[in-house]
Formats: structure tokens, C-alpha cells, sequence
């Protein structure tokens, strides 16, 4: 620091009056310097050759050896020239993947740090709110990586309400512990193609609102984002098309870098936004929310709600009923796993690296079809597990191989729990292969919910309906003639 600045540094201690030499943390326009420190002294090759963050840099992905050592000889003569230097500690060179920003950086996208999240793994039950917001604002971090998150955050959030007591309840742990599973096996997120076309899913419940930011790569869709969030009060008393106004209002706002000029589908599964910008004279709400997406270049398509279980299940503020059953069930599915041939056999597979060359006939068919699946299944917390990098709307990343005496407790759990509430089938479906797989899953939950006796009873029976009778009018006289038969019939006393 220049010596006529240094005096703003100032602080006082018992043994005297000191300043920094050097720019310490906290100054107020410390990081707005250092960035434009780092941009000046790499301009030409931010964006194209590396990436900036105050002190921390990266260089863009590339495939060829070469053109990597070339990218990093043009950054280091830049930093030479400026006189600026590295720490070789603190480098990781010619890596396939790298630690940024609490981020792990490699070919398949971006994940979380391991070393990050594990601090939340080990985290234990906050014991008052200093606490719980510590806990928040880590786990906050990496809510993109969460479906869902301020859904399943809602009970702690409500512990931070100016007027609520402190009460750590049974819902609080259940939030607490899904949270710590979400965040310990959050998916790998797809790299955003700005030369793609981006979709955004938009649902809006009673309790909270829900976006996802995916692209299509080939046939199959690729996530690049989750984003949720809680109503407020005042919000819980919108109508239903304010709600979803509001959503997408949020949902463009919090994707903003990603869609900023470019051409962006928005589905949803509320038709009247579809005739949003049809307002011939828009007043208060509605005219403030077309201004502020009047800068994005959006379409909205109406999407059947059946085909819109990613973004609504972000919206909804029931506990994650996976995440219990993770929590109930863990215990009983090893010791289950452990006592299947079948599944040891696969675990014998999977820890040994080598997979037969030809699966034997004297295996049951799963067991030949999950041969046919190829190395896709791992081993985690001692389960064998089903391991994917491309996720889908509704399949999780990792997904629990449930073994076939454990099938029928899962959709208890998932369809009869007081946390889900005998859900649908398509919803049912959707929550259990969120975390668990096992072949002919769909069958089975179709099933199960067809033979759920307490959701047989809440339909009732389909009514007929029945129209108001009217005469039928004729033209002219014995225009239309009605007979029937009737007989024997009674004489009446004048013989008739």
C-alpha cells in the first residue's frame, strides 16, 4: 500500500497504534481492487485462456496437451511482466480435475468439494440460532446443486423468524439430516453450451417456488441449476396465477447470467402465463413484472402437469421423503444387501474391477440385467449403488440398489408415510427413484397404488352424471309417437 493510504488501516491495540503495510482482508474496496488488479494484468486472456476470481484463477478447459501448455505459459508471462508471482503449493497443473471456489472442476461439469461438504456431514444439531445460521449459510452455498432446497429448509427457516421460539422439533431434524444428505451426494451439473438453447422449468405451490435450468444434450436433458425459495406471508395469500407469475419473475432474475441475449424456453404448468405479454393495458403487479422481463427474450410453452415433476417438486414444502428414508432405512438395507448372493456377487464385481465377459444363464434375470447395465455401480457408505453423471428430471445421481424383501417397505414409506401423504402414482414414482432403483421399479409402484386400500376409500366411486330432463318438442301433430307394452292389465268397472 502506498504510504499516504496506509493511515486509513489504522487500529489501535494495548501496546500501540499499528497499520498495514500491505492490503489485509476486510477493507471495504479490497476485493473491487485486487479483480481489477488480476483483469488488468491478464487482459486479452480472461474468458478465452483463464478465468479470474480476486486471487484465485484457472484455465479454460482444453483437450490437447499442447495448446494447455501453451495457455499457461501466456498467463505466466503476464503475471511476470506485472510483476505478480505464484505459489507453486498452491498450484495444480495438467489436471483433469481442480478445486475452485469450493467447487470441483472437471470434463463431466461442476460438483461439490469433498472436502467442504464433509464438514456439513459431520455437523451436529444446532443448539441455538447463531448456530443454525452458521450451518444455513454453508449449506446455502450449494443450494444449486440441491432439489429443492429451500423446500426442504422451510422448518429451519422458520426457527429464524423475528418472533418465533426456539423448539427444536422432530420436522427441524428431519430437515436438518435431509439437508446434510442432499448436500453429501449432490449431482454433477452440466457446463452450460451458450451456443444451446436454455429451458427453465417454473412451479409455484401454496408453500414455496421452484426453477430448473437445464439444456438438452442430444435426447436426454441436462441440469445446470436449481433454484428455490419460501413464500412470505403476504405471498401465501396470492391467487394461483400471481404465484406462478411471481415464480417465473424469480426464476429469470436468479438465472439472469446464463440468459441475458439469449432465445429461452420457459415451461410451466399454468396455461395463463402463456398470455402474459397479451395484456393490451398492464397495471401494478402485472405491469411491474413485464418490465423487469422486458430485457429477456423468452417463450413460454404450457407443459401438462404429469410432465412437470422437476420444477414441482422443488415447490412443495413436504420433508424429503427420501432423505427419511434414507436416514430409517440404511441399517436395514445393508444388513438385507449383505445377505443377498445375488447382490454380493455384484459387490464382488464392483470391488474387484472386473466384470464377466459374458453374464452365465444360471443367474436370475436381474441379476442378468443388471449385468447388461455395464459399470455403472459403485459403492458408497458400504451400499451398492447405481452411479450416473448425466441426471435426468427425476432419477438422482445415486440411486440405492434395493434388494427385493426391502421393495415393499420403500413404497410404504414413500406412498403411506404421514411426510408424503398417499401421494399419486406418477409422484410416488418420482420421490422413490430420486434415491432408490431395482428393476421393474415403475410396475411395482403402479401396483402399490392401485392396491392402497386408504386411497380406494378417499376416491369413492365414479358418479354418472345426470342431466335435467326436458320435453321433446315437435313441429306438427303425431310428428314423433311413443308406444310401449304393457299386459295383462285389470279391467276397470266400466269394462275398459
Amino acid at each position: 500500500m502506498e504510504t499516504r493510504y496506509r493511515e486509513k488501516t489504522a487500529f489501535t491495540t494495548p501496546y500501540g497504534l499499528y497499520q498495514f503495510k500491505v492490503k489485509p482482508f476486510g477493507l471495504f474496496n479490497a476485493p473491487g481492487t485486487i479483480q481489477r488488479l488480476m483483469e488488468t494484468s491478464l487482459r486479452g486472456l480472461v474468458g478465452s485462456k483463464c478465468l479470474v476470481y480476486l486471487e484465485d484463477m484457472t484455465e479454460t478447459f482444453c483437450r490437447i496437451t499442447k495448446e494447455h501448455t501453451t495457455r499457461l505459459q501466456d498467463v505466466l508471462d503476464h503475471l511476470r511482466k506485472v510483476g505478480l508471482k505464484v505459489k507453486p503449493e498452491k498450484c495444480q497443473l495438467m489436471k483433469r480435475k481442480v478445486a475452485y471456489l469450493g467447487h470441483i472442476i472437471s470434463e463431466k461439469g461442476i460438483a461439490t468439494d469433498p472436502s467442504k461438504t464433509r464438514a456439513v456431514k459431520e455437523w451436529q444439531a444446532p443448539s441455538c440460532v447463531s448456530e443454525l445460521r452458521q450451518f444455513l449459510g454453508l449449506a446455502s452455498y450449494y443450494r444449486k446443486f440441491v432439489n429443492g432446497f429451500a423446500s426442504i429448509a422451510a422448518p429451519l427457516h422458520r426457527l429464524l423468524e423475528g418472533d418465533a421460539e426456539w423448539k427444536w422439533t422432530e420436522d427441524c431434524q428431519v430437515a436438518f439430516d435431509a439437508l446434510k444428505h442432499q448436500l453429501t451426494s449432490a449431482p454433477i451439473l452440466a457446463y452450460p453450451d451458450f451456443r444451446r438453447r436454455f429451458l427453465v422449468d417454473v412451479d409455484a405451490s401454496g408453500d414455496g417456488l421452484g426453477a430448473v435450468l437445464s439444456q438438452k444434450d442430444g435426447s436426454k436433458e441436462r441440469v445446470v441449476a436449481y433454484a428455490s425459495r419460501s413464500l412470505t406471508k403476504p405471498e401465501r395469500r396470492y391467487c394461483v396465477t400471481r404465484r406462478e407469475m411471481l415464480r417465473l419473475v424469480c426464476a429469470l432474475r436468479e438465472f439472469r447470467p446464463y440468459l441475458y441475449g439469449q432465445r429461452v424456453l420457459v415451461r410451466t404448468d399454468h396455461s395463463c402465463l402463456r398470455w402474459l405479454r397479451n395484456f393490451k393495458e398492464p397495471e401494478g403487479q402485472v405491469a411491474r413484472c413485464l418490465l423487469s422481463l422486458a430485457e429477456l427474450d423468452f417463450e413460454v410453452e404450457h407443459r401438462p402437469g404429469r410432465l412437470h415433476g422437476n420444477a414441482d417438486a422443488l415447490s412443495r414444502t413436504t420433508p424429503s421423503g427420501s432423505a427419511v428414508v434414507a436416514q430409517t432405512l440404511r441399517d436395514q438395507l445393508l444388513t438385507v444387501q449383505q445377505a443377498d448372493p445375488e447382490i454380493q456377487l455384484l459387490r464382488q464385481w464392483v470391488t474387484s474391477g472386473s466384470w464377466p465377459t459374458l453374464c452365465s444363464h444360471e443367474y436370475c434375470r436381474d441379476l442378468n440385467m443388471t449385468w447388461q447395465q455395464g459399470p455403472i455401480w459403485i459403492v458408497q457408505e458400504d451400499l451398492i449403488c447405481r452411479h450416473r453423471d448425466v441426471l435426468t428430471a427425476d432419477e438422482g445421481a445415486t440411486q440405492v440398489l434395493v434388494p427385493r424383501a426391502l421393495r415393499s417397505e420403500i413404497m410404504r414409506s414413500l406412498h403411506n408415510s404421514r411426510y408424503v401423504g398417499h401421494l399419486g402414482e406418477r409422484q410416488t414414482l418420482s420421490r422413490i427413484r430420486s434415491r432408490f432403483y431395482w428393476l421393474g421399479m415403475s410396475g411395482d409402484v403402479h401396483l402399490w397404488c392401485r392396491t392402497c386400500t386408504q386411497c380406494a376409500a378417499r376416491k369413492g366411486p365414479s358418479k354418472n352424471s345426470r342431466a335435467l330432463m326436458q320435453p321433446m318438442t315437435a313441429g306438427i301433430p303425431l310428428q314423433r309417437v311413443g308406444m310401449d307394452i304393457l299386459g295383462p292389465l285389470e279391467k276397470t268397472p266400466s269394462g275398459n
